[in-house]
């Protein structure tokens, strides 16, 4: 499951990397900001929006430079751990949206309660595919794994029954 990759691959993944490094700095120092005045509701929701897309966005840029410092992806470890950030992301992104319903106006509400839900929904589908999948690969390892032992018995066995050497054998005498 691990892919090298090769130098145009790995020299366009540095500009991607630094692209969403810079974008993940910049949403979570926008999310963090300090107001003077008492921050509404809505303003703290929103930067938590914000905020979370940053840190979303620099757990994307650590995954791309880590398989750029590497040169290898490894497929595997990093399927569960852009399923989970993705899964979290929209669950969160879903919630805070439903949140920020009560603070709007009627005609706008109802479209927003709509769009949270989507969102609350499809994460928890993709949650479950992405459980499945893990299920059903380990399950095929599993299967080739009892595949590669019964080929050594069915080995041993074409082989012959083992001879014991170790007790002397009796001869009758005549």
């Amino acid at each position: 499951m691990r892919r090298r990759f090769t130098r145009c691959w790995r020299n366009r993944s540095a500009p991607d990397s630094a692209g969403c490094a810079s974008l993940g700095i910049l949403a979570t120092a926008v999310g963090r900001k300090d107001t003077p005045l008492e921050p509404l509701p809505v303003f703290l929701i929103l930067a938590f929006c914000i905020l979370a897309t940053g840190l979303a966005l620099l757990l994307v840029t650590g995954m791309l430079l880590r398989a750029y410092w590497n040169g290898v992806f490894n497929q595997r470890n990093y399927r569960g751990w852009a399923a989970g950030a993705g899964v979290t992301y929209a669950g969160l992104l879903g919630s805070l949206f439903l949140l920020l319903c009560r603070y709007l106006p009627e005609m706008l509400r109802d479209s927003v309660q709509v769009f949270a839900l989507v969102l609350l929904l499809y994460a928890a589908v993709a949650w479950v595919r992405h459980r499945i999948a893990q299920a059903e690969m380990r399950t095929a390892e599993k299967l080739l794994e009892i595949e590669l032992r019964l080929a050594e018995i069915g080995e041993n066995t074409k082989a012959g029954p083992p001879t014991d050497t170790s007790s002397p054998q009796h001869q009758p005498s005549a």
